[in-house]
C-alpha cells in the first residue's frame, strides 16, 4: 500500500458495532505488515482510564498500544458512559476539538493508516456547538457507515447517509453489522435494497464475528474501500 488509509468509523446509533468494523480493519491492515493504528478521540464508559474500544482493537489485531502515544490514540475518557457532551459535563471537563485534530496529525505523522472510531452516531454532540459530523468533517476523512443488519436499518441508514452527503463527506463504505449472528429474511432484504439504493457506494453485510476471523473480515473491507477509491 503506497497511499495514505485514513478512515472515520462512524454509525447509525451507538453498539452497531463500530468498534468491530474498526477492529477488523486494524488486524488485516497489520496483518499485512502496515503501520496502521485505531485512534479512539472520545471513550466513554473508560474504566481505570483504559479505552475499552482501543483495548478490543488492540486484542483483535495483536497490536501492543504505545503507551507514549496512547494520549493521542485517546485524547479524551470519561467513566460515564453516556453521549460525550454529558460524559463531558458530568466529569467538569470540555471537550476540546483542536485537541482532537493535533492529536490526529501528530500520529499521521507516524504512521501509515489511522482507522478513527467515533462515538455513538454521527450527530452525537461533543458540546454545546460541535458534534462529531463536525470532527469527522475537520479531519477531512471517508466515513466507513455502520448500521444493524436488521428492522429498522433503512430508516437510520437513509437519514445518516443524507446528513452525511448534506456535509459533503464522502462515504467510502456501509457495513451492515450482524452483531448477535443468524441472517432473517429482512436482514437479507435490507443489504438488497441498499445495495441498490446507495450505488456506486459499495454496502457489505459483516457476519458475526469470532476472535479468529476478524482480519478475514477487515481484508473483504479493505478490497471494497481500495476498488471504490480507485473509481
Amino acid at each position: 500500500m503506497n497511499r495514505r488509509f485514513d478512515f472515520f468509523i462512524t454509525g447509525t446509533d451507538t453498539g452497531v458495532g463500530k468498534t468491530i468494523v474498526t477492529a477488523a480493519i486494524l488486524a488485516a491492515l497489520r496483518g499485512d505488515g502496515i503501520d496502521a493504528v485505531a485512534m479512539k478521540p472520545v471513550q466513554t464508559g473508560a474504566s481505570r482510564g483504559r479505552s475499552p474500544d482501543l483495548d478490543v482493537c488492540a486484542k483483535a489485531a495483536k497490536w501492543r498500544i504505545p503507551a507514549n502515544e496512547f494520549e493521542d490514540l485517546c485524547p479524551f475518557r470519561f467513566s460515564f458512559p453516556a453521549s460525550p457532551h454529558l460524559a463531558a459535563r458530568l466529569a467538569r471537563r470540555t471537550i476540546a476539538p483542536k485537541k482532537i485534530i493535533a492529536a490526529f496529525h501528530r500520529l499521521r505523522r507516524r504512521h501509515t493508516a489511522i482507522i478513527v472510531e467515533g462515538a455513538g452516531g454521527l450527530l452525537v454532540p461533543y458540546g454545546d456547538a460541535f458534534d462529531q459530523g463536525d470532527l469527522i468533517a475537520a479531519l477531512n476523512l471517508p466515513v466507513v457507515l455502520v448500521a444493524r443488519a436488521g428492522l429498522g436499518t433503512l430508516n437510520h441508514t437513509l437519514l445518516t447517509v443524507e446528513a452525511l452527503r448534506r456535509r459533503k463527506i464522502p462515504i467510502a463504505l456501509i457495513v451492515l453489522s450482524h452483531a448477535t449472528g443468524g441472517t432473517t429474511e429482512i436482514e437479507r432484504d435490507n443489504e438488497t435494497f441498499l445495495c441498490k439504493k446507495m450505488k456506486p457506494v459499495p454496502v457489505v453485510a459483516l457476519p458475526f464475528l469470532r476472535r479468529n476471523n476478524f482480519a478475514k473480515a477487515g481484508v473483504e473491507m479493505i478490497r471494497l474501500l481500495e476498488d471504490g477509491s480507485r473509481q
